[in-house]
């Protein structure tokens, strides 16, 4: 019986280099990335893989030209509510993580409503990485935790993996199984960096406004092939 990852994440690449291929505008890209997204979470669903976590939008992607990180946060303020119907009759939990104080009242306003009335889904977690840096994400877990330390909550002693997980924004989800790059890219691009450790990593060379589900489909296949052995000898 193949299994299959209960998590994936998405490094969603190529949308501009998939514009100016076609000759289209940088905004039609994103636009049609983003329907992208929607199909994978359908299908993702659909195969019954139970965390889905989509890199939409990097810390660093701030500096862009305004105009184009602009028009993506208008264009993903739409799609979370197309994204919410979808939630909504799958019953699956909405999560957001990143920074998201720099986006405008009304898109944190949506972001904060599709987290509070979809919480009581547990068994599918579809989780979006806004304004994300990895980097950011575990200085912040540190910071917490030296605070609690210096409460006197915790002891120096006491820090370990788990305690450290338990800051990190991702401490509602377990950690990847599959990670799949779009666009031939080979690097993780401040990424989820803690809970990759033991991920299987894919890339395929297709841009992602040209991603498909049989290019999931493959991507699956590839990690049913493979041996997971977490540091351990591999049984022959």
């Amino acid at each position: 019986m193949k299994i299959y990852p209960d998590h994936i994440a998405f490094i969603m690449d190529g949308n501009c280099r998939w514009a100016k291929k076609y000759k289209y505008s940088t905004l039609d890209s994103y636009r049609c990335g983003l329907e992208i997204a929607l199909d994978m979470v359908s299908y993702g669903i659909k195969l019954n893989i139970r965390n889905i976590t989509l890199f939409a939008l990097s810390s660093e992607n701030w500096k862009r030209p305004f105009g184009e990180v602009k028009c993506l946060l208008k264009l993903i303020e739409q799609y979370i509510i197309h994204l919410s119907v979808i939630l909504f009759k799958k019953k699956a939990c909405f999560l957001s993580i990143g920074s998201i104080e720099k986006f405008s009242i009304n898109l944190q306003r949506e972001i904060s409503k599709l987290c509070i009335k979809t919480a009581l889904n547990r068994k599918i977690k579809i989780t979006i990485a806004l304004s994300y840096g990895s980097h950011e994400e575990i200085i912040n877990a540190f910071k917490l935790i030296l605070s609690k330390i210096r409460a006197k909550t915790y002891a120096i002693t006491m820090i370990s993996n788990s305690l450290i997980e338990k800051f990190l924004y991702t401490h509602k989800t377990p950690a990847p199984d599959l990670l799949i790059r779009s666009s031939g890219e080979k690097r993780l691009s401040n990424f989820l960096l803690w809970q990759l450790a033991y991920a299987e990593l894919y890339t395929t060379s297709t841009l992602w406004p040209d991603f498909k589900r049989d290019t999931l489909n493959l991507a699956i296949s590839n990690y049913q092939s493979r041996r997971r052995r977490y540091g351990r000898l591999s049984r022959t």
